[in-house]
């Protein structure tokens, strides 16, 4: 028989109860607190560095400028409490170029201080505009915008004066020495006028050498012979080009199609400029960057002579550019028949070759042409006796 003696019950079976209870709810709030204080913990590794901010960088000025590059550079001055994760120079035409809308760009390290970068593949005679970046947590942050110019292709001649004591720029393109301007001269190399002042009816009847200046009468903005001159130069016929006393100075002489020729190809195959009616085709590169509404600050964009004339076509318009310094301006023309109302300043120029075109019987001579809405040198066939201008290109030793 068991011994009841020995089972001791409990003094109060509710509060065993309670204890239990309180047990059970304690074991839960710990679970609780801890599965909360993870939580917490994870946030806080995902959370942003309140005390981070934008990394802070300053722009260099740009040195060692060519046709096509250049150099620059920056500081960054301040990491802004976080890790750089790039930093370098963006650059474009347009101002205020960013990482996300440039013509290029480099990444140059995450490290603080200074830095140096290459810019490249430039356009000649183009401004850019350029600046430091930096990027960390916080976003990018820009420096200083810093504009510049690339240099021109242009290699200058020695200069070349005629028989009338007139001087000229000349340039050096590939194997070349050009004229840079309009012949002017109302001699011939031995001293002899070249007849002047011709009617329109003795124009068109003359088998001889002679020359005209486009009428400043017919010109706004130009207001005497002299000025027209300066600015355009003279028109000669082609029996002018012809003659055996010699249009260009001693040593000189007019340009043939073949020299034309060679200039273009030397244009593509060293440069990769085409002779293509597209944007940045040859008469681009070969035109004065004198132009109404052109997209150069300074003098470039001008209503003032000499100049080319705008028009918008199609979806770009043929800005000169002058890569090479030959500086070709529209100096308008006079026709077989004398009257100038065909090819008027501004929108084209013609220049004489003194090459006949053997396909006519030599009855009709080569020229070429640059106009204002076109983005291609034109090389044409035609009559003897209209005045077009006349570049001289330097013989070859």
């Amino acid at each position: 028989m068991k011994d009841r003696s020995s089972c001791t019950p409990p003094s109060n079976p509710w509060q065993a109860k309670r204890d239990i209870i309180k047990m059970n709810l304690l074991k839960k709030i710990i679970w609780l607190n801890l599965g909360t204080l993870a939580i917490l913990l994870s946030v806080q590794g995902c959370k942003k560095d309140d005390t981070a901010e934008l990394p802070s960088v300053i722009t260099d000025e740009v040195t060692d400028i060519t046709e096509n590059s250049a150099k620059g550079g920056g500081n960054l001055t301040s990491d802004g409490g976080a890790n750089i994760t790039s930093g370098g120079l963006v650059w474009s035409e347009n101002k205020y170029p960013t990482i996300h809308q440039n013509e290029g760009i480099t990444d140059d390290g995450t490290g603080r201080g200074q830095f140096e970068s290459d810019i490249t593949e430039l356009s000649p005679r183009t401004s850019y505009y350029v600046r430091a970046y930096a990027t960390n947590s916080e976003g990018t942050a820009y420096g200083n915008m810093v504009e510049f110019t690339t240099n021109s292709l242009a290699i200058p001649g020695s200069g070349v004066t005629d028989i009338d004591g007139n001087e000229y720029n000349t340039v050096i393109i590939g194997n070349q020495e050009w004229m840079a301007e309009n012949l002017r001269t109302t001699k011939y190399a031995d001293g002899t006028e070249i007849p002047f002042g011709l009617s329109d009816s003795e124009w068109e009847n003359t088998t001889e050498g002679a020359y005209s200046v486009y009428p400043h009468e017919n010109v706004e903005g130009i207001y005497s012979e002299e000025q027209m001159v300066n600015a355009y130069g003279k028109l000669y016929n082609w029996y002018a080009v012809d003659d055996e006393r010699g249009l260009c100075p001693a040593g000189w002489h007019v340009s043939t199609e073949d020299d034309w020729n060679e200039l273009l190809e030397y244009l593509e195959e060293e440069h990769g400029i085409p002779n293509t009616n597209t944007y940045g085709g040859a008469a681009n590169v070969l035109k004065a960057a004198r132009q109404i509404d052109h997209p150069w600050d300074g003098n470039h964009a001008t209503y003032e002579h000499p100049r080319w004339d705008n028009l918008t076509f199609l979806y770009y318009t043929p800005y000169g550019t002058d890569d090479f310094g030959f500086s070709a301006f529209p100096a308008g023309s006079r026709s077989e028949v004398g009257s100038y109302g065909y090819g008027h300043i501004g929108s084209v120029g013609r220049w004489w070759t003194s090459t006949l075109d053997q396909d006519n019987w030599n009855e009709s001579t080569i020229y070429v042409a640059i106009r204002y809405n076109r983005a291609h040198v034109e090389i044409n066939r035609y009559l003897k006796r209209p005045g077009y201008s006349v570049r001289c290109i330097r013989n070859e030793e």
